[in-house]
């Protein structure tokens, strides 16, 4: 009886964390778009409504403009004001430019929060009337212990991830200063380092300051960027913006390893 209970405890806080991880991912969707997004319309080809799920999950299949040539996407949401569309021929969305992420503009993941919420509730509710109903004393001493840690440990991480780091955080488009100059920098950039980072000449056959940019991460994916090296008046200034990524949920941790890596190599300093 003892390992039943030790299973659904653990299968509880599984479930728990699957509500936190649900949470994270909604504010890193809130966070891009209204950091990163651009604003577009977008023709409505089909919406239905999947009632077999709970909460239903509405399906918009859009016509999306995407660099000059137009794509069929599909936006897929729990939120309630996507009803409405239902009889509508045109809604506004956001796009992050590189990434695959397309949102209603009107998207918030309120209710989605709520909902996930109302599961980390319920599963630690549960877990505590396990604890309580238990007969051995030991084992409800440990498991309140556990509870109560494992809580204070949840709400402390969505604390901390729900004030996203703006200045360090990922942009669409980014800007550093560096106090070299541009032949520098871009001999710089060129050699080879630990194979994580990597510059290419966009064209070989033009004299343009235009670049590819690779971030090769270990576990994360790659992401590649477009870079311009531009003379100021102290040296130079890094421009880099997002192509794409193979990963869009580590685009913060790509921005704060770029960052380490040009304050490194360049000595750079970010303003944008």
């Amino acid at each position: 009886m003892v390992y039943i209970a030790v299973f659904y405890i653990i299968a509880l806080g599984l479930a728990a964390l699957g509500g936190a991880f649900w949470i994270d991912r909604n504010w890193y969707k809130r966070y891009m778009k209204q950091e990163n997004g651009r604003v577009q319309l977008a023709q409505i080809r089909r919406w239905e409504a999947i009632h077999l799920q709970r909460p239903t999950v509405y399906e918009l299949w859009i016509e999306v403009e995407e660099n000059g040539e137009k794509r069929e996407r599909l936006i897929r949401s729990s939120s309630s004001f996507l009803k409405r569309y239902k009889r509508e021929t045109h809604i506004r969305i956001v796009t992050v430019p590189g990434t695959d992420f397309i949102f209603a503009e009107e998207e918030d993941w309120r209710e989605q929060n709520v909902s996930a919420c109302m599961l980390i509730a319920v599963a630690f509710g549960f877990e505590l009337l396990i604890i309580a109903t238990a007969e051995t004393v030991p084992f409800k001493t440990v498991g309140y212990g556990f509870v109560v840690l494992y809580f204070g440990v949840l709400l402390f991480a969505l604390w901390y991830r729900s004030r996203p780091r703006v200045h360090c955080g990922h942009r669409t488009r980014m800007k550093y200063l560096v106090k070299l100059s541009c032949s520098a920098v871009i001999e710089t950039l060129e050699q080879e380092t630990d194979g994580a980072f990597r510059l290419e000449k966009e064209e070989a056959d033009t004299k343009d300051k235009g670049y590819l940019f690779f971030m090769q991460g270990r576990t994360c994916g790659k992401a590649r960027y477009r870079a311009f090296i531009t003379p100021t008046q102290e040296g130079s200034a890094v421009w880099l913006y997002l192509l794409e990524c193979g990963n869009p949920y580590a685009l913060n941790h790509y921005a704060r390893k770029l960052e380490r890596f040009l304050q490194t190599e360049l000595g750079a300093v970010r303003v944008e």
